[in-house]
């Protein structure tokens, strides 16, 4: 936002405006005082300069998208493996894990390697580009110093002024570099920023206001992908007071009776209401705030048993939280 507009404002104004000012001073001096062909050998080999760096640097970059991805896919495993060691452990597959990890971190190097490659090709080229001019440049004003067009001086201030575009002109590149890198860098930031959600508020949804907590699903049909429903018109209420458990095997919807009652997804077709209420017109937050969960699996934080308490209320009182522990049967020496 700000820091970026701040940048590109300080780089057109440090960098850009100084740079073009230096250019047109060196086209005045070379035009004005000395044959064309001084002006036309620079310009070129600063048209070549610039559009070797662009070319060569474009090309280069999907090497450090190449690298991002190996290392993304790298911490991956590597996490994956921590989180979930313990079935890593049931089936003797450690060596596995590794594998996996070693083989994209090879990859990674490679990927690294060429990169740098690349890199010092680049500088190799900007190199001979700049070589070749110079050499053009004093050939030409070598002969006119021998022809008496030119004394030496003329010979060393045509010299300097060719290289000294050329300072700015490498700066120039180095920024280029730094600020492709960095969207590359930020190539999966900005693709999640770009994606839509697909659970949004509708306009003026209200806030869920809970009576009787009366929950009723109606008709309720629901699928992952096409190719397979998991929920076909299921209906059921869940009267206030009353507990009621759903049974079946693995896969037949059990946990999706859950997320949907969250708005983790929306139904196909059908309705989830509480207190009459349609889930789909009330706001998430308030939805939300109005249901406790026990999950499947007890995920904690690696922080205090009060903090864990605490994470489904983040306001709730000191005697909140151990009226929770007790009912959990968790003692109240807690902390």
């Amino acid at each position: 936002g700000t820091n970026s507009l701040s940048s590109i404002l300080n780089y057109l104004v440090f960098n850009i405006f100084p740079t073009a000012a230096e250019f047109t001073f060196v086209a005045i001096i070379l035009l004005g005082k000395y044959e064309p062909h001084f002006a036309i050998i620079t310009f070129t080999t600063v048209a070549f300069y610039i559009t070797f760096t662009l070319l060569v640097t474009n090309w280069r970059m999907h090497f450090r998208h190449e690298m991002n991805a190996h290392e993304s896919k790298a911490n991956s495993y590597a996490v994956d493996g921590m989180l979930n060691y313990e079935t890593v452990k049931y089936f003797n597959n450690e060596e596995h894990e590794l594998k996996q990890y070693d083989d994209t971190l090879d990859q990674w190097e490679s990927a690294a390697v060429k990169s740098q490659t690349s890199m010092s090709l680049l500088n190799f080229g900007q190199g001979v580009v700049i070589a070749i001019g110079v050499t053009l440049m004093m050939i030409y004003a070598a002969q006119g110093v021998v022809d008496g067009n030119m004394t030496l001086g003329d010979l060393v201030l045509v010299n300097t002024m060719m290289l000294q575009l050329f300072i700015p002109l490498n700066f120039l590149g180095i920024i280029y570099r730094a600020l492709k890198y960095s969207l590359a860098d930020m190539d999966m930031m900005l693709k999640l920023l770009d994606t839509r959600r697909e659970i949004n508020d509708v306009e003026g949804a209200k806030e869920l206001e809970v009576t009787d907590a009366v929950i009723r699903f109606k008709d309720v049909c629901f699928d992952y992908n096409d190719n397979r429903k998991i929920l076909d018109k299921i209906s059921f209420d869940v009267p206030h007071g009353h507990k009621v458990a759903v049974v079946g095997p693995s896969g037949a919807g059990k946990s999706t009776l859950a997320r949907l009652l969250f708005r983790f997804y929306d139904v196909k077709s059908g309705g989830i209401t509480i207190d009459g209420q349609n889930i789909e017109n009330v706001t998430q937050q308030s939805l939300r705030d109005s249901i406790g969960i026990v999950p499947q699996e007890t995920v904690l934080f690696n922080d205090t048993i009060e903090h864990n308490i605490r994470y489904a209320n983040l306001d709730a009182t000191e005697e909140q939280v151990e009226q929770a522990a007790k009912h959990a049967n968790i003692p109240v020496s807690y902390t």
